[in-house]
């Protein structure tokens, strides 16, 4: 009996991590127009409404928080980190790292962020518009 429960329990967890997981695929904007589109496997992709192409990501979570990496190219060396925590059907700004060359980075607080482009921090967080993930 004791085993079975154990069965039922690691069953169960196993079920809520993956649901948890699956729960960001799809498509999130912001006030800005931004797009992130998540899709299964840590893949991501970053883009802007009304402009053509995307820009290949990583995404990690932990509980709550999500961190998407941006891929550097061939062309541009120079990548990003967006950290993020997820509250219900939003993602907020915590943080955006600047990654200009390898061993180098800029850690901006969202808020800080927020004041130097002059926009609304409210902007900034994500809300879900598809599940096309």
């Amino acid at each position: 009996m004791k085993r079975a429960t154990l069965t039922f329990v690691a069953i169960v967890l196993a079920l809520v991590a993956c649901s948890r997981q699956s729960d960001l695929e799809g498509t999130w904007k912001n006030g800005d127009g931004n797009l992130i589109r998540f899709e299964g496997g840590g893949k991501a992709w970053l883009s802007q409404e009304g402009l053509s192409g995307e820009g290949e990501c990583s995404w990690t979570r932990s509980g709550d928080s999500i961190v998407v990496t941006s891929i550097p190219s061939n062309d541009d060396p120079s990548w990003n980190t967006y950290r993020m925590f997820l509250v219900g059907d939003t993602l907020h700004f915590v943080s955006i790292g600047l990654h200009p060359r390898e061993g180098e980075v800029y850690e901006l607080p969202i808020e800080e962020f927020a004041l130097r482009s002059g926009k609304p921090l409210y902007k900034l967080s994500f809300t879900r518009i598809g599940e096309d993930g």
